[in-house]
């Protein structure tokens, strides 16, 4: 197998993977721990102890509102688990969303 072939192989894979998380194939409980929480305790992290500039820390901002943007869909289109959690993942996730982008527009406009 040449290394184009792999590439090949790798890109399809990974466009499965993106259509499978997007249609809650994962289901509820690695879409909301797994792709949402701990990536985004882990930037959280990251703009608390490394972050000093603030096209930085708006930057990150803009990045987690739009990651949670997208994991809210894929965790409305999952449906294994029980709807109180689901609707607990979607609240959770759309507060999230909400308050990211509260804060960029309050920073945008005090400049």
């Amino acid at each position: 197998m040449s290394l184009l072939d792999k590439v090949k192989n790798l890109q399809e894979n990974n466009a499965a993977n993106d259509k499978k998380i997007l249609n809650g194939g994962y289901g509820l409980t690695k879409t909301f721990w797994l792709f949402w929480f701990i990536p985004t305790l882990v930037l959280i992290a990251i703009f608390v102890f490394c972050i000093e500039s603030e096209g930085s820390a708006i930057k990150l901002s803009g990045l987690l509102l739009f990651w949670s943007g997208y994991m809210f869909l894929c965790v409305r289109n999952t449906t294994d688990g029980k709807r109180i959690w689901k609707t607990l993942a979607l609240i959770i996730i759309g507060c999230d969303f909400i308050n990211r982008a509260v804060g960029i527009i309050l920073f945008i406009s005090a400049k």
